[in-house]
């Protein structure tokens, strides 16, 4: 009862065990406040939460994928119509992969379960052919039937045939009842070198013993081609051969002088025929100096054809005459040379030189440095032997120096 009275107090009243307490009415204000913030607080949070915290976005819900439709592989043998997909009208299947007739001279020798198959055992038949001659050189193949390939459902009698296998009909083509012409051309190449010959022929106007190069011989080339035709790796009639000449043979001219030797000979003396008039042609003397030391003729037993002057190492070497530079070369004896043609037919030569100051081609007036004197060829010292020639012929220099 006592419990029951202290409950029935107002409601501005507290009980506590032994003491009753009145309520604070300003207290109850300030819990109602902050209770009312803490909501209102919470209530912000989950408005933005998900700019807070981006995990926090509710996932949506999976929904069902489109489930993709299946394509249909094609395959070399058909296949049940059992759960298949019925591709699009407007889908054509890979031809690679569509059986495939050869038609050799418009009759169907077999079916294969593809057109690669097809385009390979042909191929390697061919091939096969070749293997079978078995020499060196170029091979060039072709079937010389007429061969076509096709879908086997656009002939009756192919499409009546089942398919056989790549090796059945690798060994249709290539057996002795095969249905195909392989014609083989083998072309064999055989390169040789034709050696030159040498020729001599007599010359009055040089001493007996001396033998003057006219002509330098050169090999020349040839290349024979050997071709023999096989039909299915037989060979059929003799092989054919063709020479081709790749360049030519040049032979050899040597001169052999007739003249008698004197070998009582002296320096100065002046020896030779005269040579044809040179016309409006000057040769002006070749060094500075213009001393000559040795002359054209007999000398010593053998013949001189030229003069030699004088000359220190590296005096300087002019062109008698205005003309073409037409040879700078090493050559033997002589040394390193250099040769001017002129009008008429005539030639200078410049020998035993130390240094050549034009090229092959160079056109030259009269009086201009083309080399330096010095001792090349067979020369003991520096020197310069000089030469003057017509159409080939040497004539004595002392005749037509100014």
């Amino acid at each position: 009862m006592l419990y029951m009275e202290k409950n029935m107090h107002d409601f501005d009243e507290e009980y506590v065990p032994g003491v009753l307490k009145k309520h604070n009415p300003a207290k109850w204000i300030s819990l109602g406040a902050a209770a009312a913030m803490a909501i209102g607080i919470a209530a912000a949070c989950i408005v933005r939460a998900p700019e807070i915290y981006p995990y926090a976005e509710p996932t949506p819900a999976p929904t069902a994928a489109p489930t993709p439709t299946p394509t249909a592989i094609p395959t070399a043998e058909p296949t049940p119509n059992v759960g298949a997909i019925v591709p699009a009208a407007s889908a054509t299947p890979d031809a690679q992969y569509v059986a495939t007739a050869i038609m050799v001279d418009g009759k169907c020798i077999g079916v294969l379960a593809s057109r690669e198959a097809a385009e390979e055992v042909l191929d390697e038949a061919v091939a096969g052919f070749e293997l079978q001659i078995n020499l060196p050189g170029n091979m060039d193949s072709y079937i010389t039937n007429d061969v076509e390939l096709i879908d086997a459902a656009d002939n009756a009698d192919a499409a009546a045939m089942e398919t056989v296998t790549y090796e059945a009909m690798l060994a249709l083509l290539t057996g002795e009842d095969t249905p195909i012409e392989v014609e083989t051309t083998l072309s064999e190449r055989h390169t040789e070198i034709v050696v030159h010959e040498t020729a001599t022929e007599k010359d009055d106007t040089l001493i007996k013993g001396t033998r003057v190069v006219s002509n330098y011989g050169t090999d020349g080339e040839s290349r024979t081609v050997v071709t023999t035709k096989y039909i299915n790796g037989v060979q059929q009639g003799k092989s054919q051969s063709e020479t081709f000449e790749i360049s030519k043979r040049v032979d050899a001219l040597i001169r052999e002088g007739t003249i008698k030797a004197d070998s009582h000979a002296e320096p100065g003396k002046r020896e030779g025929a005269k040579g044809p008039d040179a016309g409006e042609l000057s040769f002006i003397r070749p060094t500075k100096s213009g001393e000559i030391t040795e002359n054209f003729g007999q000398l010593k037993g053998i013949m001189h054809l030229g003069l030699d002057f004088a000359a220190a190492e590296g005096d300087e070497v002019y062109a008698a005459e205005a003309g073409t530079v037409v040879c700078v070369m090493e050559r033997g004896g002589y040394g390193l040379v250099v040769e001017i043609a002129h009008e008429g037919g005539f030639l200078t030569r410049y020998a035993n030189l130390g240094e050549v100051k034009v090229s092959l081609g160079d056109a030259v007036n009269k009086g201009d440095t083309i080399a330096l004197a010095g001792s090349s060829g067979n020369a003991a010292k520096a020197k310069l032997h000089f030469e003057l020639r017509h159409n080939g012929t040497a004539y004595n220099p002392r005749n037509y120096l100014k």
